[in-house]
């Protein structure tokens, strides 16, 4: 039981944790006046912190993907355009 219960804290956290992610983009986004300088910036993290053995398990893993995070982040850009 004890474990059960570590497994879905870790859910939780991990659900927050992405939240906590895309509230950064949303703040990038209103400092950032060029959407692909940002979406770019994220695909150098992204290849800087890849992992060679990448199996993840779903819903354990603490950032959201990539091609969520530049999918709002475009949302944004295309709902609040920066001239």
């Amino acid at each position: 039981m004890l474990i059960g219960m570590g497994i879905a804290l870790q859910l939780i956290a991990n659900k927050y944790f992405k939240k906590q992610e895309f509230d950064a983009d949303k703040f990038a986004v209103s400092i950032c006046d060029n959407k692909d300088d940002l979406i770019n910036a994220l695909k150098k993290m992204e290849l800087m912190n890849k992992v060679e053995n990448n199996d993840e398990i779903k819903g354990f893993d603490v950032h959201p993907k990539l091609e969520k995070r530049i999918s709002r982040i475009k949302n944004i850009y295309d709902k609040n355009p920066i001239n």
